[in-house]
C-alpha cells in the first residue's frame, strides 16, 4: 500500500532513504513489468538503464521474460550481504561526477512537473510557448568539460554519431584553432534542465565538418536541438567564414529517431552505406527559422 511505504520514508527515524530522494516511483499492486515500462516513459530513459532488485524468483523471471533489457538482481538469502549487491557488478560505477549528477533527482522531479503541465494544454505548441524556454549557448568552459565528456560517453538516443570521447579528446578539440566545442544549457519557468547539449565541429578550409551533435534525453521534445544547431552554425559562419557544411549520421541500435535530422535542416544526402549517411549543405546557413518560443540569452 502506497501510504504505508511513504509513512516509512517520511517518518521512520532509521530510514536514511526519504521520499525526496526518489526520481519517480510506482507503489501499487500492478505487475512490476508494467510499472517499469511506465517509469521508463516517465523518466524518458531506456529500459536497459534499469536495474530490478527483488527477493521473489517468480517476479525476477517475469522481468527477464517480458523485459530482457532490464538487469535483474536477486536479493541474497543472507541479508547482511544485501548492501554489497548493488556494488558487486559495477552497474553504478562512474569515472566522473558532474554537477548535473549531483542535481539529477531534482532535475527528474522537475521534469515530472512539466509533464503534468503538458496535460493542461490542448496542443504541443501552446505547451512549449508556456514553458518560457531560455537557453545559453557557449564555447565549452573548463568547468563544463567534464559534463561534455560524460554526455559523449553515455548519450545514445539523440546522438548523430555516438562517438565516445575522453577528457583528453575533448581537451584536444578545445585547444585546436580548427575545432570548436559548443554547449547548450537550458531552463524554463519550472527551473533548470542543466547542460543538455554538445556540438563539436572541425574546420577543413572553407568547410565545417560536424563531428558530434548530441542532446540529453531529458531535453527532447522541445525543439531545443533546432535552436542549438542554428545558433552554433551562425556563430561558426561569423567566426570562420565557412561556405559549406558536412555532417554524418552513424546508425546504432538506439539512435534511429535522429536518422533524418540533417535532412530536416536542408542538408543533401551524399552517400549512404553500412549504416552511415553523409550530408552536405551548399550554403552557409539552412533556410529554416529557429523556434520562436525559445529565447537565446545574449541575443
Amino acid at each position: 500500500n502506497e501510504q504505508d511505504v511513504l509513512d516509512v520514508l517520511d517518518k521512520h527515524p532509521w530510514s536514511l532513504l526519504k521520499r525526496n530522494h526518489l526520481s519517480g516511483f510506482r507503489i501499487n499492486w500492478d505487475d512490476k513489468a508494467a510499472n517499469l515500462v511506465e517509469l521508463a516513459k516517465e523518466l524518458n530513459l531506456g529500459l536497459d538503464a534499469f536495474v530490478f532488485v527483488d527477493d521473489n524468483r517468480r517476479e525476477l523471471e517475469l522481468i527477464r521474460q517480458v523485459l530482457p533489457q532490464v538487469t535483474t538482481l536477486q536479493v541474497p538469502d543472507r541479508l547482511y550481504e544485501y548492501p554489497a549487491l548493488l556494488q558487486r557488478d559495477g552497474l553504478f560505477d562512474t569515472l566522473l561526477t558532474s554537477q548535473e549528477d549531483k542535481l539529477r533527482t531534482s532535475l527528474y522531479q522537475t521534469e515530472a512537473q512539466r509533464k503534468a503541465e503538458r496535460n493542461q494544454h490542448p496542443d504541443l505548441e501552446s505547451y512549449l510557448l508556456s514553458l518560457q524556454l531560455v537557453v545559453n549557448i557557449q564555447v565549452a568552459t573548463d568547468r563544463e568539460a567534464m559534463r561534455v565528456v560524460q554526455l559523449t560517453q553515455k548519450t545514445n538516443q539523440f546522438n548523430l554519431t555516438t562517438r565516445r570521447y575522453s577528457d583528453h579528446d575533448i581537451a584536444r578539440f578545445r585547444s585546436s584553432k580548427d575545432a570548436c566545442v559548443y554547449t547548450l544549457s537550458a531552463s524554463d519557468r519550472f527551473g533548470s534542465l542543466g547542460l543538455v547539449g554538445v556540438f563539436i565541429v572541425q574546420r577543413r578550409q572553407e568547410t565545417a565538418l560536424v563531428d558530434s551533435l548530441l542532446m540529453s534525453c531529458r531535453a527532447l521534445g522541445r525543439r531545443l536541438e533546432i535552436a542549438f544547431v542554428l545558433e552554433c552554425m551562425r556563430r561558426i559562419v561569423a567566426d570562420w567564414g565557412i561556405l559549406t557544411w558536412e555532417a554524418e549520421y552513424l546508425s546504432t541500435a538506439k539512435n534511429s529517431q535522429v536518422a533524418d535530422f540533417w535532412s530536416t535542416l536542408g542538408f543533401a544526402l551524399l552517400e549512404q552505406a553500412d549504416g552511415r549517411r553523409r550530408y552536405r549543405l551548399q550554403a552557409a546557413m539552412p533556410e529554416i527559422d529557429p523556434p520562436s518560443f525559445i529565447h537565446i540569452e545574449g541575443e
